[in-house]
């Protein structure tokens, strides 16, 4: 019987929920990727997709990623 409790955990799917406000752009992933690591994650980046969004909101983009990363120079 291990072997089959074995067999479903490993097929086993874990559901993501993405809450998506249209008016702000704002993404919350159940997966916590973006709250955690600052990444974020392809849950979120699909809804963004779905919802023909095609530049990604400043809030997601971190100053390590752009070209001011180094310099002593303001983000905009």
């Amino acid at each position: 019987m291990p072997m089959l409790m074995d067999a479903v955990k490993e097929y086993t799917r874990k559901v993501t929920y993405v809450t998506y406000n249209v008016g702000d752009y704002n993404l919350e992933c159940s997966c916590r990727k973006f709250e955690i690591f600052d990444i974020l994650c392809m849950h979120g980046m699909k809804v963004l997709t779905h919802n023909k969004v095609l530049m990604l909101p400043s809030r997601y983009i971190q100053r390590r990623w752009s070209k001011f990363s180094k310099d002593g120079l303001p983000y905009q």
